[in-house]
């Protein structure tokens, strides 16, 4: 589980090296569950150059969700190990009892009985009492070392994890547009500037458009006048042939 998790890291931090690099064939590329919100924003239309404030939240708040979902598995194994080892313990306890009082009870003289006879009872009634004592021992043993390696591969886990939040954070940061401050603490407040931001996200979206088209159209032009500049001067060096021969 503390591989697998690792793995989904791996794999989300080379998507978003990809989408960062615009590297040919990523838009075909399947993204990571972990940043199926990221990619979702990430591949609309102007969603390159800036995001705005609620997006950047929301996407953090959906990675730490889970990721947070993640973590419970090797949680839920670490609580798993110590309750394993807990019911071994009782129930080689739960072993041992019924064999002191077996043993104790053997222990009672009979007629005919000699030192040696009772002496065979009482090692026989030892031996199944240290058998249930070990159960319990190794059992305690076997499930608190176990839950203390996968604590220790969670902990490494964890810190990656920690890690790629920050980085995704603070790489969110360089593409978030800074939006409206001062939210007002009533109702209505909150639902007029979380209209006004959200026309001036699409507003700002459609500037990033039209930039984008006009900057296209420059290029068209520019390319336009080169293809009549040279039909010009292929035009002049065919009528200057033409007059030559005459």
């Amino acid at each position: 589980a503390c591989l697998l998790q690792v793995f989904q890291l791996v794999s989300s931090v080379s998507w978003i090296e990809g989408f960062a690099h615009d590297r040919p064939g990523h838009k075909f590329t399947k993204a990571p569950r972990l940043l199926a919100s990221l990619a979702a924003l990430l591949r609309k239309k102007g969603a390159r150059t800036q995001l705005g404030a609620s997006s950047s939240r929301s996407i953090l708040d959906s990675v730490a969700t889970r990721i947070d979902e993640a973590r419970d598995i090797t949680r839920y194994l670490v609580n798993l190990l110590i309750f394993l080892g807990l019911l071994g313990t009782f129930y080689g306890l739960a072993t041992t009892v019924p064999a002191v009082v077996d043993t104790i009870r053997s222990l009672a003289p009979q007629e005919g009985d000699s030192g040696v006879a009772v002496f065979e009872r009482l090692m026989t009634g030892l031996e199944a009492q240290l058998g249930g004592m070990g159960v319990a021992f190794a059992s305690s043993l076997l499930g608190l070392a176990g839950s203390l390696v996968v604590g220790m591969l969670e902990l490494f886990a964890s810190h990656g994890q920690n890690r790629f939040y920050r980085e995704l954070e603070e790489w969110l940061s360089a593409i978030t547009r800074v939006g409206f401050s001062g939210e007002a603490e009533d109702g209505g407040g909150n639902v007029d500037q979380g209209a006004i931001a959200q026309l001036a996200d699409h507003m700002a979206e459609r500037l990033d458009s039209m930039q984008a088209f006009y900057a296209d159209a420059a290029e068209r032009q520019a390319l336009a006048d080169d293809n009549l500049a040279q039909l010009t001067e292929a035009v002049g060096q065919l009528s200057a042939q033409i007059g030559g021969a005459d």
